[in-house]
C-alpha cells in the first residue's frame, strides 16, 4: 500500500522527511544494513541484494494491507517502518482489549552510526501518525524481543504501553490519542503526494 501523504519535519537541525519507500529508493547501502541485522528482523532473506529488495518493495507498494516508508535525514534513507494490519489477529491474541482495526509496526534502522541518536522513537512517532492519518487506523501495536531493549524504549517514549510479554518478546500497543511527539522534532508539516 502506497501512503498518499507524507511528513517533513526538522530534528536536530536536519531536515527530514518520512514518507513511502519506492523501488527507486532501494541501493547497496540499504541491502547492507539488511544483510548486518539479521538478530531482530523476520523473514529477511538469505539472498539479500539490491535487486531481491526492489522486489519485496515493489511487493509491499501491491500490498491491501502493508506499507513500508522510510526516515531520510538530509536526503539519505536511515531507517524504515513496516506497518501491517493483515496480523493483527494473531497480535491481540492474549490481549484483553476489543479492537476492530489495529496496524502491527516495526521499525529498522539501517546502519549502526545511526543508532542511540533517538532516531528510534522519531520512526515510531512518524509511521504511526502518518499511517493514522492515510488510513484513519486508530490502535496500533509492536512486538519486540525482551533484549531489544532500545527499540522497546523507542515505542514507549511515544506513548505506547507494554500489554503482554513472555519469556521472549514483550508486546507495545497504543490509540492514536496517546501518541506523544517527541520534543527533538519541529517544524512538522504534511505533504500530499
Amino acid at each position: 500500500m502506497e501512503l498518499v501523504k507524507s511528513i517533513s519535519f526538522t530534528f536536530n537541525n536536519k531536515n527530514c522527511e518520512f514518507r513511502t519507500i519506492q523501488e527507486t529508493d532501494v541501493n547497496q547501502h540499504y541491502a547492507d544494513g539488511l544483510k548486518q541485522q539479521m538478530k531482530y528482523i523476520e523473514n529477511i532473506p538469505s539472498n539479500v541484494s539490491v535487486q531481491t529488495q526492489k522486489k519485496y518493495i515493489k511487493d509491499i507498494l501491491s500490498s491491501k494491507n502493508n506499507t513500508i516508508s522510510g526516515l531520510f535525514i538530509n536526503g539519505k534513507m536511515v531507517g524504515t517502518a513496516g506497518v501491517q494490519q493483515s496480523l493483527s489477529k494473531s497480535f491481540l491474541r492474549n490481549i484483553d482489549i476489543n479492537v476492530e482495526r489495529l496496524a502491527t509496526v516495526g521499525i529498522f534502522i539501517i546502519n549502526k552510526e545511526f543508532r542511540g541518536m533517538g532516531i528510534g522513537k522519531i520512526m515510531v512517532w512518524a509511521v504511526t501518525y502518518l499511517f493514522y492519518i492515510c488510513t484513519k487506523v486508530e490502535w496500533f501495536g509492536a512486538g519486540m524481543e525482551i533484549e531489544n531493549t532500545p527499540s522497546y524504549k523507542s515505542f514507549l517514549s511515544c506513548g505506547y504501553k507494554n500489554v503482554a510479554k513472555n519469556s521472549k518478546y514483550f508486546k507495545v500497543l497504543i490509540n492514536i490519542k496517546e501518541l506523544k511527539k517527541p520534543k527533538t522534532i519541529s517544524d512538522v508539516s504534511i505533504q500530499k503526494i
